[in-house]
């Protein structure tokens, strides 16, 4: 009996590598909504030429960041292939990348909404730059 509750127990929870890549996405998540919160709190008052490239620079950041976490994706994704254990349970990687993508893009209209505060700050009469 006591071998059977602590199987379940070790079976109904997630491998090291589902977890470690989930937080991984989960921490970008985070850094995403940070800067959003960041923005917000900043929009209220007056935004300075700093204030904004900071803002760009860390979107930028961002989207940089995203072939690291792919990597972390494509480690869980040859873990289970190559655990036999693994062959029967669910696997959380297309969730993962799927909202990873999600987050990605949002990263990417961030990046660029900041881009054009900051190019519309510079010269308010027009003429933005390309600089994403």
């Amino acid at each position: 009996m006591l071998l059977s509750a602590s199987r379940s127990t070790w079976c109904s929870r997630p491998p090291r590598e589902s977890q470690s890549a989930g937080a991984a996405v989960e921490g970008y998540a985070d850094e995403v909504a940070g800067l959003l919160e960041q923005v917000a709190e900043g929009l209220l008052g007056a935004v300075t030429r700093e204030q904004m490239n900071s803002w760009l620079d860390e979107a930028r950041y961002l989207t940089y960041q995203v072939p690291r976490l792919e990597a972390v994706l494509d480690e869980l994704d040859a873990s289970r292939r190559l655990n036999r254990r693994a062959i029967d349970t669910i696997t959380t990687a297309p969730g993962l990348r799927s909202g990873l993508h999600a987050l990605e893009h949002t990263a990417l209209a961030l990046r660029a909404l900041y881009r054009l505060l900051a190019d519309v700050q510079t010269n308010p009469q027009g003429g933005g730059s390309d600089k994403t």
